[in-house]
Parts: structure tokens; C-alpha cells; sequence
């Protein structure tokens, strides 16, 4: 939750915080097929959705992990989005129009063994 509060709704140094939470192999799998791989194309792809959505915010509603420190945690956090559509998006020209929708992020957090 910690991460996505740094990286999507406080607005402070968004690039430090993808660096600070996400492996440069990171995968996501996510809706309609699409694919990001490693941690350039996450920065992309946030980026360009806060171009789209200048006010999104995301709102993890519960968390559920299972695991261990050694081997990591399962989590599953379904969540609500909000923001307006003011910037161009991979969609189309801005909207102007507010949007709510859901999601729900599967993650498997395992412990940086820098730290």
C-alpha cells in the first residue's frame, strides 16, 4: 500500500519511488493483454497514465498476502481508481470526462536483499 501511495497519490519524486519498489525485472501481466516488462516500461506506463489522468488516485480497498520472508508473499489488493481525463491517452484525445473504475493488483513482494 506504502508503494502505491508513493508512486501514485502523493505526487512527490514518483521515479524514486518506482526505484525504490519495484525489481528491474518486474513483470505485469495486465487487462486486455497488454504486458509490461521491467522497470523502464513501468515508469512508461505510469507516466503516461498520470499525462492521461493528472488526478488519478488509487485506492487500495483490502489487502490479502500469504507467504513467508523467505520465499515472499502472495498479495491480492483490489482497489478503486479515480481521475478526470485531461490529457491524451493510448484511447484517443482527452475526454474532460471524471472516471471511476476498479482493478485488482496480484502481487507476489519478496524482501531486497540490498536491505
Amino acid at each position: 500500500i506504502q508503494s502505491t501511495d508513493e508512486v501514485w497519490n502523493l505526487r512527490g519524486n514518483v521515479e524514486a519511488a518506482i526505484e525504490k519498489y519495484f525489481h528491474e525485472e518486474y513483470v505485469d501481466a495486465g487487462s486486455w493483454g497488454r504486458r509490461i516488462i521491467g522497470k523502464r516500461a513501468l515508469r512508461e506506463a505510469i507516466l503516461s497514465e498520470m499525462r492521461a489522468f493528472p488526478d488519478i488516485r488509487i485506492h487500495i480497498t483490502d489487502c490479502v498476502c500469504r507467504g513467508n520472508d523467505n520465499d515472499g508473499y502472495k498479495c491480492a489488493m483490489p482497489d478503486i481508481l479515480t481521475g478526470t481525463n485531461t490529457g491524451p491517452s493510448a484511447y484517443g484525445p482527452p475526454t474532460g470526462k471524471y472516471a471511476r473504475w476498479t482493478g485488482l493488483v496480484q502481487s507476489l513482494v519478496k524482501r531486497n536483499p540490498k536491505t
